[in-house]
């Protein structure tokens, strides 16, 4: 049967929380709660690469179960660990792991026969939410970057949660995960 899987190779951490998802660094998870050089001007109600913890809650508040790793860089991951919709925040453009100029969100899948490249470009040529490629093994992976240089709002953060939600359910759908 095939399997849902990660891109990448993670260090799963464990241990005390901060909202509820497990965390086994508290002073790294805690390091990004506060603004980095590059956002320290934004206003503390909005969303930044540096503020992991308000991250956190709004996949928790749209229905993900999450942990919070790190990376082999340094630099922060959100694993959904949800059984029906696993997927990797991963988290780019950081200096030394912190302050980190954007998120990608990214999932993919191990199916028997990989996916044809026209029926990925079809997806999208109809699609503005959810970029798909392959991988090396021709298996679909789909991906949604996020710029959170300068701030953006908690319901601008909520509702890109949502369109990733709803976007990853459409694209399981569209390459016939479950069907094999």
């Amino acid at each position: 049967m095939a399997s849902t899987r990660l891109l990448l190779p993670l260090l799963l951490l464990s241990g005390p929380a901060l909202a509820a998802a497990p965390v086994q660094d508290q002073a790294f998870f805690d390091s990004f709660s506060k603004p980095g050089a590059a956002d320290a001007a934004a206003a503390p109600e909005l969303i930044t690469g540096s503020r992991i913890g308000m991250i956190v809650a709004a996949l928790e508040k749209g229905g993900f179960d999450i942990t919070v790793v790190k990376n082999n860089d340094g630099s922060p991951q959100i694993n959904s660990t949800d059984a029906n919709r696993p997927f990797a925040l991963e988290f780019y453009g950081c200096t030394s792991g912190f302050d980190c100029g954007y998120v990608q969100f990214v999932a993919g899948w191990d199916l028997p026969n990989g996916i044809d490249a026209g029926k990925i470009a079809s997806w999208n040529g109809d699609h503005v939410w959810g970029a798909a490629t392959r991988d090396a093994d021709n298996d679909p992976v789909l991906a949604l970057s996020v710029n959170l240089r300068g701030g953006v709002s908690q319901a601008n953060f909520a509702d890109t949660v949502g369109l990733w939600a709803d976007t990853l359910d459409d694209f399981t759908s569209y390459i016939g995960w479950g069907k094999q």
